[in-house]
């Protein structure tokens, strides 16, 4: 139950934040001492060899949504408590609209709830709503180069999500399932066969545009030297992180090796080619 409570209690205190608004500050503390405690009531259990894991909906395993805490999940749920510290410090003194704690709360729940998640279209659904609850950090302040940078953002992100979701309608058409565990144990006997290639390469594709992955990161540069401060180093510290975090979780099941191999060398060749070419221009 304490694993449901580290996603679902920030989205609670989003919804408290937004009905006592003059408190909506003084509870970002009290957020991050829930977080620490649960987190490190986890880091126990999971010590002791606990099965940390809780399937919702009174389902199994291929219906239900499971959510399971690892060691992946400590280390970025431990980012994530790391970087509310560092955020909350920073903007203590500066006075906020309401509905921006709000979106934080609603930002760490996603967090959360994408490092727990074990299920491929509840990770494409957590991202969706990543997004949505980036882009409208990103134009916080409403000028007109947060707006554009946001939209930007907004759309490739689609892009890449329409991407991975093409990828997970290949995978359950053939297997029947997406949970992470099934996967595993369905997929052990195949050797690559061409939809399980075609499945990966759309899931690691439209993972790395969320990730920012150079040639796919055209949204990040606008992104970033838009923002404020603060959103600025929730989206490079964290959020682009989130990326990293399902390429983990899908190398669990699918030998992405060959896809990371192609985009690692068109990264570097297309990344001398462009430097390349900017020092001409700028010869």
């Amino acid at each position: 139950m304490i694993i449901v409570l580290l996603p679902f209690g920030h989205f609670l205190l989003g919804v408290v934040s937004l009905l006592w608004r003059r408190g909506a500050r003084l509870i970002l503390p009290l957020a991050i001492m829930i977080d620490a405690v649960l987190i490190g009531s986890l880091w126990a259990r999971l010590n002791s060899g606990a099965d940390l894991s809780i399937v919702l909906g009174g389902w199994g395993r291929d219906l239900g949504i499971e959510l399971a805490f690892d060691r992946v999940s400590l280390a970025f749920s431990l980012l994530g408590v790391l970087l509310l510290l560092a955020t909350t410090s920073y903007l203590w003194k500066e006075r906020l609209r309401p509905y921006f704690y709000v979106l934080l709360h609603f930002l760490f729940a996603s967090v959360f709830a994408l490092v727990l998640a074990r299920d491929l279209f509840n990770i494409y659904v957590i991202i969706e709503l990543l997004t949505l609850v980036s882009f409208l950090l990103v134009g916080y302040e409403r000028k007109a180069e947060q707006i554009w940078a946001s939209l930007n953002y907004l759309i490739l992100a689609a892009l890449g999500m329409a991407m991975y979701l093409f990828g997970v309608g290949i995978i359950y058409y053939h297997t029947g399932t997406l949970n992470l565990t099934l996967l595993t144990e369905r997929l052990a006997s195949l050797h690559h066969p061409m939809w399980l290639v075609a499945a990966s390469t759309l899931l690691v594709v439209g993972v790395s545009i969320k990730a920012g992955i150079f040639v796919f990161s055209l949204w990040l540069p606008a992104a970033h030297s838009s923002a404020s401060p603060a959103v600025s180093a929730l989206l490079s510290g964290l959020v682009i992180k989130m990326g990293v975090v399902v390429l983990l979780r899908l190398s669990t099941f699918l030998d992405i090796s060959l896809v990371l191999i192609v985009m690692g060398g068109l990264t570097g060749i297309i990344g001398a080619v462009y430097l390349s070419c900017s020092l001409s221009w700028e010869g």
